[in-house]
């Protein structure tokens, strides 16, 4: 069936449409007494169509054509339509996507020029590799990260983007929220190393010590349990608790609009990571034993659940995602 929408002219929105004219086939036009427009119809004025035929699957549930996005704020709508191939070119003309990857070759040649075929880190898991292959890892690390982008959007290229920005507070507030948060982070990476002392084991951040290259200490039982205690309170109660006094669930980005698919995108993410990690990294866990997988596999999940994964959702994703990109736009 069209789509004709009943209501009335509403706020000015996109390129100054109106909200109840938002609809490409339709142009607008009075409403007849049966509150619907007077059918005239118009061509799409760009050479591509998107979602052209609609489907119960990629429409919206509201009746919106797929393509066209809401706001959970002030309730605009985004057309988040484009040519196929045009992301990657206004990608590309981004000054700061020009920036990082200059910075990311000059950086290459530093190393190369300054280092002289040996790298000064402690890195057990990786420090017999040459130096040519501990060179070149963060570049295939960061082509794994690439494909698994792309991989996500091909998987959710149907469903409606958000918008993102509008979900943060205007630009003063989002400013002045920013600093505060990156400013609470780094004190609370400077008490994870208060902490560690205090406790007796190694300093606290995101990761786990040994989980990115190998360590030849020992890490105890006590000591992951105080990191995944203290990364919890730190970075995802205490910042949770804070937000929500402020701003709903939508605007934290914390309810799904497709479970499905969100479900889908989870499990083939995490199978692919699965496979690069024991076909590229370590196939150690294949030398455990059965109990020692049935019970290391579900506790090093939750353990790393709840002192990565929750931190890095709420602090990052969650709360300093929105405000970047309403100040950079």
């Amino acid at each position: 069936m069209p789509y004709r929408s009943a209501k009335p002219p509403g706020p000015r929105g996109i390129a100054g449409r109106d909200a109840g004219d938002r609809h490409p086939r339709y142009l607008p036009g009075r409403l007849d007494n049966r509150g619907r427009r007077d059918g005239r119809r118009a061509e799409y004025p760009h050479p591509y169509r998107i979602h052209e035929r609609q489907s119960t699957r990629s429409a919206d549930p509201r009746g919106r054509p797929a393509g066209i996005a809401s706001s959970a704020m002030d309730g605009r709508q985004v057309d988040v339509r484009s040519p196929r191939g045009a992301w990657f070119s206004r990608l590309m003309a981004e000054r700061s996507v020009q920036v990082t990857v200059g910075a990311w070759f000059a950086a290459t040649v530093v190393v190369l020029l300054v280092a002289r075929g040996h790298l000064p880190f402690h890195r057990p898991a990786v420090g017999g590799s040459p130096f040519v292959v501990q060179l070149l890892s963060p570049w295939v690390a960061m082509l794994e990260v690439l494909v698994l982008i792309a991989v996500t959007y091909g998987l959710t290229r149907r469903r409606v983007v958000p918008d993102v920005a509008a979900l943060a507070p205007e630009r003063p507030v989002a400013l002045r929220e920013t600093l505060g948060l990156v400013g609470y982070g780094v004190a609370g990476l400077v008490g994870g190393l208060l902490v560690g002392r205090a406790f007796g084991v190694h300093p606290i951040s995101y990761h786990l010590t040994g989980t990115l290259y190998g360590t030849t200490e020992t890490v105890t039982p006590r000591e992951v349990f105080v990191w995944a205690t203290y990364n919890f309170l730190v970075f995802a109660v205490a910042p949770f608790v804070w937000a929500r006094r402020r701003y709903s669930a939508d605007q934290m980005l914390l309810r799904s609009r497709d479970r499905r698919n969100d479900l889908l995108v989870i499990v083939v993410i995490l199978a692919i990571e699965c496979v690069v990690e024991f076909v590229g990294l370590s196939s150690a866990l294949f030398d455990l034993g059965g109990r020692q997988v049935l019970l290391g596999l579900p506790l090093t999940f939750v353990l790393y659940f709840v002192g990565t994964v929750l931190p890095t959702m709420v602090f990052i994703q969650c709360l300093l995602v929105p405000r970047y990109r309403r100040l950079t736009g």
